[in-house]
């Protein structure tokens, strides 16, 4: 389904055409619907791998910056988060950065998975406290929601 004017097309077809390219040894791994965000689709790869395309070019730079920072943020969390495990590039068959991460099971929260909602609260506010505790690395928020990475001077 198409939520946005500017989405770009995506499916199966297209995230095994930039396997090929891509990342040949995934490109026999089946490929099936993983979910579909309003910024992202994503697509279970093999057992193990979940892709994740953004819908629209304004949804791209956010592939950037999970990129960058799930692997800063990680270690310092006391839940797993999505490790990405392949920086995809744009090409013909999808113009945008797309990733592939180690898939996690799970369940959405809701009355069939949550059997303590306290407890659920109790672990959600560490994980947020864990969140906004996290090194930077000399990064700073800028404009409520903007991560910017520090500019380090020029020297010698």
């Amino acid at each position: 389904m198409t939520l946005h004017k500017d989405e770009i097309h995506a499916d199966e077809v297209v995230v095994r055409s930039l396997l090929r390219r891509q990342r040949p040894e995934w490109a026999d791994l089946t490929i099936s619907p993983a979910g579909a965000g309003t910024d992202n689709t994503m697509y279970r790869l093999g057992d193990q791998l979940l892709v994740r395309l953004p819908r629209t070019p304004g949804n791209a730079p956010a592939v950037r910056k999970e990129q960058t920072w799930l692997p800063r943020l990680a270690p310092h969390l006391p839940c797993r988060i999505p490790e990405p495990v392949h920086e995809g590039a744009p090409s013909s068959a999808f113009p945008l950065a797309w990733s592939v991460y180690r898939w996690i099971d799970g369940a959405e929260a809701g009355p069939d998975s949550v059997t303590d909602w306290a407890a659920f609260g109790t672990d959600l506010a560490l994980i947020v406290q864990s969140l906004h505790s996290a090194p930077l690395d000399g990064s700073h928020w800028a404009g409520g929601t903007q991560l910017v990475p520090r500019r380090w001077p020029a020297r010698l």
